[in-house]
C-alpha cells in the first residue's frame, strides 16, 4: 500500500456486538497470516479498539466502530 493523502486511514468495523463491556482493549490485525503471532510492531497492527464509556446498547445505535492507529506508530 502506497502512501495516502493526509497520511491516514480510517478503518470501520461493521457488526461489532458485545453483551457486557468487556473491559479491555483489543488490537486489530488487518490480513495478519494464518499462524503468525500478533505483535503490534508489524505492518498488520492498525491500531486498537475499546468499549470504554459505551454500552452494549450503544452498539445498535451505531453503524461501525472506528480504529485510529496512533499517529506514532513504528513499523
Amino acid at each position: 500500500m502506497g502512501p495516502v493523502a493526509g497520511g491516514r486511514i480510517v478503518l470501520g468495523l461493521d457488526g461489532v456486538q458485545y453483551d457486557e463491556t468487556p473491559g479491555v482493549t483489543y488490537e486489530v490485525y488487518l490480513n495478519l497470516p494464518e499462524g503468525q503471532e500478533p505483535d503490534y510492531r508489524s505492518d498488520y497492527y492498525v491500531g486498537n479498539i475499546g468499549f470504554f464509556g459505551m454500552t452494549p446498547h450503544d452498539h445498535e445505535e451505531h453503524e461501525g466502530v472506528t480504529a485510529t492507529p496512533p499517529t506514532s506508530a513504528s513499523t
